[in-house]
């Protein structure tokens, strides 16, 4: 019994340093944003991991196609902001899938339950001081939290940021402080480049103050206007994670530039659908995708039939063949096959949701991770974009000799927590590979 108790005192002590340890790790972080960062998603990161939080209330997003609509709706968005009306004619297509028209958009938000708006007419300078105003003077009316969005998400970027810059100057009240400095801290973090004489005069006169030369970022993305694939977040120089993708997405990712695909999902696991609530991965979802249990998780039961398609036969989709969804769920062998069918270089590299980051298996892929890195810029994917944030994060420091206070705070951008109440296995193996001090001279991890 002394035996045991001494044990126990042994693993108290280590449990309270290894925690210790936690939290003094990650209470070194200092967010270049104003405000920290929440995960992809809002209330659904399956459904809308691709709208980026600028703050709370206001997320981006690029042109938005019906289900995109519909999806932000299930996400918890009240209200859209459109910066350009799109007329009748400007009906567009993204890798062949349909992206409305602003008629089309406000009949699908309807039908969803969102106000929709449009902030510009469809000839105004969206950089100067008069369209900042007026996204202002929309944004003001919307329920929020408001997704807002033009063709790629870098107009109403500046639009969404030059509305803090404004209320941080004539509101002393005003919470979330943006001066010129802050401005620019926060378009490194989404990775867009505003340094241009348009954007430097319109931060200058709201300010009141220069954009001094020091405040401007260096970004080193590749390629620079990864936002032509604007789904995808940008992680450091050739690396970017996204959500799943879409079957219509491939051709896009070539023509922006893109040159491998990392696929992180199982096999099998759950596929999203219309209507129907978020559920944990599985790698049996048969018996979610059936009539019976998809009716038990139908997300508003009100909505008619035609919110899925004009002759669904239900209120909820059953089956989502855009993201590689069979029958029973997602189906990663239908992924495999439309990158090769396009010829486009794909990695499967699985990764449980399930079961902890380990350096295990982060060392069983980091040739494979490196070797796609070599084509150039990659997109690593998974279900939500955390995964893919995770070893995205972690390979990029390994690659360019990054150390662990950088990956943490690239963690905490991405609005992807870990520490001692979240995700400890993911600081555990990011120290174990990064911080060199941690490694005692038999080789193993210490805490």
């Amino acid at each position: 019994m002394e035996f045991i108790s001494k044990l126990q005192q042994i693993f108290s002590i280590y449990l309270f340093v290894a925690v210790t340890v936690l939290q003094s790790v990650t209470s070194e972080i200092k967010l270049n944003t104003v405000l920290k960062r929440h995960p992809p998603g809002l209330e659904s990161p399956t459904k809308a991991w691709w709208a980026k939080e600028i703050t709370p209330d206001v997320y981006v997003a690029g042109r938005l196609s019906e289900r995109q609509i519909k999806y932000a709706a299930e996400a918890g968005f009240k209200s859209i902001l459109s910066l350009f009306p799109y007329a009748d004619d400007e009906g567009y297509n993204f890798g062949g899938e349909h992206l409305p028209t602003t008629k089309e958009a406000e009949r699908v938000a309807e039908m969803a339950g969102l106000k929709y708006a449009t902030a510009l007419g469809p000839f105004d300078d969206w950089s100067n001081l008069q369209s900042v105003k007026k996204v202002s003077s929309v944004l003001a009316t919307l329920p929020l939290p408001v997704l807002a969005h033009c063709d790629r998400g870098y107009t109403i970027s500046f639009g969404v940021l030059m509305d803090l810059v404004n209320k941080t100057k004539l509101q002393p009240d005003f919470a979330t402080k943006v001066d010129a400095k802050v401005f620019f801290d926060m378009t490194k973090v989404l990775g867009m480049d505003f340094n241009m004489d348009c954007t430097k005069e319109t931060l200058a006169n709201i300010t009141g103050e220069e954009v001094k030369s020091e405040y401007i970022p260096k970004l080193e993305n590749e390629p620079e206007e990864w936002y032509d694939f604007w789904l995808a977040a940008p992680i450091h120089k050739n690396w970017y994670i996204a959500g799943q993708i879409l079957q219509s997405h491939i051709s896009e990712l070539k023509q922006a530039g893109f040159k491998s695909v990392v696929n992180l999902r199982m096999p099998k696991e759950t596929v999203t659908l219309l209507n129907v609530k978020e559920e944990p991965e599985s790698h049996d979802p048969a018996s979610r995708q059936t009539i019976q249990s998809l009716k038990k998780n139908i997300i508003d039961k009100k909505k008619p039939n035609t919110y899925i398609s004009p002759d669904s036969p239900f209120n909820f989709a059953t089956k989502n063949p855009e993201e590689f969804g069979d029958e029973i769920g997602y189906n990663q062998n239908l992924e495999k096959e439309a990158f090769q069918k396009q010829k486009f270089p794909y990695y499967h590299m699985p990764m449980d949701p399930n079961i902890p980051f380990t350096t295990t298996w982060f060392e069983t892929y980091k040739d494979q991770l490196l070797e796609a890195s070599s084509k150039g810029p990659v997109l690593v994917h998974c279900r939500d974009s955390s995964r893919a944030g995770y070893v995205s994060v972690l390979i990029a420091a390994v690659q360019y000799n990054k150390d662990l206070t950088w990956a943490l705070q690239r963690l905490a951008e991405l609005g992807l927590e870990v520490g001692p109440k979240y995700r400890k296995d993911v600081l555990k193996t990011y120290k174990a590979i990064l911080d060199k001090e941690n490694i005692n001279k038999t080789g193993r991890e210490e805490l």
